[in-house]
């Protein structure tokens, strides 16, 4: 089956529109700062133009110690009419939504990330199978907590993902959330050494 020609672009009845805005700033612009800001303002033009993913973290089980496991929940809202693909979405076709949270003091991840059961359909665009999730969906990233860890820290989590509808994917997008961690004080319980591996609700 011949494959579907996926284009990574901006919907083409939002072009006329961002071509008007950009050529009617150039020409008002005389200097390099005026057209600097002009290419920049187009682009924002561009990327707000397009269905986003809207994305947040929290810390799950915030009362975990020094020397226990918890868990970060990131939360993705879809857009409608789209679907975002999972982070076990097969290789050779859409990216898979990748989780990495940046080195730092306080934490690392001490599992593989947990998800809900996706949606898998053939997609004859790809022409495999993949998983995908509409509406809200949470992921897991089971965590430790440092022994030596600091009484606060800011953490990152960097994402990367793309969204595609029935007929357009959209490009891959990257984000990086932040959250402020705070262990709780007392000595690490035997029973909280294991990954969270639960999936969140």
């Amino acid at each position: 089956m011949p494959k579907r020609h996926i284009e990574y672009s901006i919907p083409m009845k939002i072009r006329p529109i961002l071509l008007f805005c950009a050529t009617l700033l150039a020409c008002l612009s005389i200097t390099p700062d005026a057209r600097a800001q002009t290419a920049t303002l187009a682009t924002s033009l561009a990327t707000s133009a397009q269905p986003q993913v809207k994305w947040s973290a929290v810390l799950h089980s915030n009362d975990a110690r020094r020397g226990e496991s918890a868990q970060i929940v990131v939360t993705a809202k879809i857009p409608k009419g789209w679907h975002l693909y999972s982070t076990t979405t097969p290789k050779g076709g859409p990216l898979p939504t990748v989780f990495k949270i940046a080195p730092n003091a306080l934490l690392e991840q001490n599992a593989a990330p947990v998800q809900p059961r996706p949606k898998v359909k053939l997609d004859p665009g790809f022409d495999i199978n993949v998983e995908t999730f509409e509406g809200i969906v949470a992921f897991g990233l089971p965590v430790k907590i440092k022994a030596n860890a600091p009484s606060k820290l800011k953490i990152a989590v960097q994402v990367r993902s793309m969204i595609c509808s029935d007929t357009t994917c959209l490009p891959p997008q990257s984000e990086t959330l932040s959250l402020i961690v705070v262990p709780a004080a007392g000595k690490a319980r035997a029973e909280r050494a294991r990954p969270n591996t639960q999936i969140p609700p």
